[in-house]
């Protein structure tokens, strides 16, 4: 019943969006959803990357995955290549919103819409989207005051958690690590049903490729819940959280770091499923065992610092 009200709102909300799409995207089974800790919900097909999300307050986005596939259902804004630059997010801080300056006005306008309408951007000559998000101004206030202030809010862009969560993949040439720049076109095929088992197939290829090779030898088994935390946790601090990172709130060290530390081809991370039913407990407990320091004010849990000599941290792999 939840998938069937999703589908209806999208196709009322993003009239691009047609029916052969959606049940290329979301069809009525095989859906899982996956509530994140920090409010939001990905909405993914089994054992694919999520096809949309939502930002915690009842906004519904498609990802950039969805996007790729089908780059004109949402309303678009176009910016510099060099303007991508403070858009992504980098190890040290979040990506910024885009400034209106920065958006190259059309000759037929930007259109009407309001404060709220969705829409994602993409770069001067490059016809795949690089974030998604929710405009800040109206059109009535762009021909009031002109290109000034910012212009759209930013919720997801290429680089960020759910990017890396949904498999790290890039559209076409012009996605580089740090800027996205002009390219000619994609590398993903969104037209026939046949052509997208073949483009999901060479993706799977080249992420076999790059596996462990123990892998390659004998099927990974399933981890545990518990064990599949406990390994995201290691591995984020190893990996994506360094201490520059710190200090950090327990849900935003859960989604943005232990989350994308899902091995591929495990199950999605759920701190419900295992024992400790909360992200928070967890985050206490490796405290209570001295892996990590930890503040906890009025039920926020901040992690202060990393113990990188622990036996535990040391031989991780």
């Amino acid at each position: 019943a939840d998938i069937k009200k999703l589908r209806s709102s999208l196709m009322a909300e993003f009239p691009a969006l047609t029916k052969k799409m959606l049940d290329a995207l979301l069809s009525k089974d095989d859906i899982y959803i996956l509530k994140c800790s920090n409010g939001t919900s990905l909405y993914a097909p089994i054992e694919s990357a999520p096809a949309f999300f939502d930002d915690g307050f009842g906004g519904v986005f498609p990802t950039l995955t969805t996007l790729w596939r089908f780059p004109t259902i949402m309303p678009e804004l176009v910016t510099y290549g060099p303007v991508s630059k403070r858009l992504l997010p980098s190890e040290r801080a979040a990506g910024a919103d885009l400034m209106l300056p920065g958006v190259i006005m059309p000759e037929e306008g930007l259109g009407e819409f309001g404060v709220g309408q969705k829409r994602c951007i993409r770069v001067q000559d490059n016809s795949m989207p690089i974030a998604v998000g929710k405009m800040l101004v109206s059109s009535k206030e762009v021909e009031a005051n002109g290109l000034k202030g910012k212009g759209m809010s930013v919720i997801h862009v290429y680089r960020d958690a759910l990017w890396t969560y949904s498999g790290r993949k890039i559209p076409n040439d012009g996605f580089l690590a740090d800027e996205v720049q002009a390219a000619e076109g994609s590398t993903m095929v969104a037209a026939l049903p046949a052509e997208e088992e073949a483009a999901e197939e060479e993706q799977e290829q080249e992420a076999e490729e790059g596996a462990e090779e123990e892998e390659a030898d004998e099927a990974e088994e399933e981890m545990t819940p518990d064990a599949l935390l406990e390994y995201c946790f290691y591995a984020a601090l190893k990996t994506t959280c360094s201490d520059s990172e710190l200090p950090i709130s327990a849900d935003k060290f859960y989604s943005h770091h232990m989350q994308p530390a899902r091995p591929p081809k495990q199950p999605p991370l759920d701190a419900k499923r295992t024992s400790y039913k909360q992200i928070g407990k967890y985050i206490k407990q490796m405290h209570k065992s001295k892996a990590i320091s930890v503040r906890e004010v009025k039920n926020v849990i901040t992690i202060l610092s990393v113990d990188r000599s622990a036996p535990a941290y040391i031989e991780f792999v």
